[in-house]
């Protein structure tokens, strides 16, 4: 009932607060969906009261008599390690038991090794999502569109045009391309997507823009021929070769080539010649846009400065868009925060309960070995060894499991203006693996209280 009542109302506001950072959403408001509820319930229950019944039911199908002693340990048996003598002889006594231990008991192996792993996997997939995320707007503006303003002129701008405004601004502008910028459609079969088409004959536009697939150049495509960013490829069922069709209305729809595809992370573009724009659509292309960029340290004046132009009708600073794109992405981050703190929850729950099962079915022979004359240290590292180890080989299969949570996760997302690029950077993989370990040993320093307090008279006695 908790749980329903935090998955309702708690996480739909961190969610919402989230979005909130960027979008004026109207005040929240809550919805109680009883058939979700019910499922949820229904599937929790499954999985706590159904397995307390089968462990019940196990338990009470053996004699009284059998119930009534204590329950006799394994008995011990070789392992695999036991036949690589090279190996296995050069490890300690209490390693080689702790190795024993950890494989006689295998329900517990597999218990412990499946929640911890699900634990790092969480959390490696929701540091993923953010290592993906939070670097689109660099991505976007330092590797691809490296421009620094996006002119729009109010009317075309003739040949002497551009090279009036381009010699008025020679002091402030070290590019200044201009380009042909239209909304259009791209159709694929059933399939149509909103682009932005740009065209220009300006060769000067690979100064400013750099077509590139996994960091190998893309021409810039040839007469008759689109390169399409990466999107419409995967959306559209695109590749290098086939062809498209554009339409910028009903009356002006062709078909081209696509020449070439490159990466795009902030809306989608196709870009073309204008030679190829005036066969295909019968017109010349209309040059309303200028793409510059600057030495200038202040790119404000800049922008005041070229706002005052000849036909300007408006200056956009990339790092405006830049912030904006920022922002957006950066709202993501609580989400994350509740996601990783869900997994860290599901880890400590994990490893506190299976290390207290295990220290309290095996007080007896934890009593033994103080009776033998193990120091205190010495039994914490004899039963805290043995879920360190658990926790590192859960952590391991976590981080693969992680992995493709993450691509799996990626793949669902689905965005129409903003391409994420997968990537999960190598500290995400320390920090994840590392929280996992924070973990177990917060559980095994709250633990250790339980060991000092067996009592060996108590636990040694026979139960008769």
């Amino acid at each position: 009932v908790i749980g329903l009542l935090l998955g309702t109302k708690y996480f739909p506001m961190a969610i919402w607060e989230a979005y909130g950072m960027l979008y004026k959403f109207a005040p929240i408001e809550y919805f109680f969906d009883w058939k979700l509820a019910a499922v949820s319930l229904a599937v929790a229950l499954l999985c706590s009261a159904g397995i307390t019944y089968t462990s019940c039911k196990a338990e009470l199908q053996r004699m009284p008599a059998h119930l009534i002693r204590p329950k006799a340990p394994k008995p011990g048996k070789r392992v695999l390690l036991e036949r690589i003598p090279s190996l296995w002889n050069r490890l300690s006594f209490l390693r080689k038991v702790a190795i024993r231990n950890i494989l006689l008991y295998k329900k517990r192996f597999f218990m412990t090794v499946l929640g911890v792993a699900g634990c790092t996997a969480l959390m490696l997939a929701a540091l993923g999502i953010r290592d993906s995320v939070q670097n689109i707007a660099n991505d976007q503006f330092d590797s691809i569109m490296t421009f620094d303003y996006n002119i729009a002129f109010s009317d075309a701008q003739s040949v002497e045009d551009r090279e009036k405004f381009a010699a008025r601004y020679t002091d402030e502008l070290k590019e200044c391309v201009f380009v042909c910028s239209d909304d259009a459609g791209v159709t694929k079969g059933e399939v149509t997507k909103k682009v932005s088409a740009i065209a220009t004959d300006d060769r000067a536009i690979e100064n400013v823009i750099n077509l590139q697939l996994q960091g190998e150049a893309v021409d810039y495509p040839k007469f008759g021929e689109v390169a399409v960013s990466s999107k419409l490829t995967k959306t559209l069922g695109l590749a290098v070769g086939d062809s498209v069709s554009i339409n910028f209305s009903p009356k002006k729809t062709v078909d081209v080539k696509v020449g070439g595809v490159f990466e795009n992370y902030v809306g989608d573009y196709i870009y073309m010649t204008a030679e190829t724009y005036s066969a295909f659509f019968g017109e010349e292309p209309q040059y309303k846009t200028a793409y510059a960029t600057t030495e200038k340290e202040d790119v404000y004046a800049v922008s005041a400065l070229l706002a005052n132009g000849e036909d300007v009708a408006s200056v956009s600073v990339t790092d405006d868009v830049r912030t904006l794109v920022s922002n957006m992405m950066q709202s993501l981050d609580y989400i994350i925060l509740l996601v990783i703190a869900c997994a860290a929850a599901l880890g400590f729950v994990v490893i506190y309960n299976l290390n207290n099962i295990n220290i309290t079915e095996r007080s007896r022979e934890i009593a033994t070995l103080k009776v033998l004359g193990f120091f205190k240290k010495e039994c914490e590292t004899y039963i805290f060894r043995e879920t360190l180890t658990l926790t590192a080989i859960g952590a391991v299969l976590g981080l693969a499991l992680g992995t493709l949570l993450h691509t799996f996760v990626m793949n669902e997302i689905n965005v129409d203006m903003v391409t994420f690029k997968e990537q999960i950077f190598p500290l995400s993989y320390i920090i994840a693996f590392v929280a996992t370990f924070a973990i177990a040993i917060l559980v095994n320093l709250m633990l250790k209280r339980k060991i000092e307090d067996i009592n060996m008279a108590e636990s040694l006695s026979s139960m008769e």
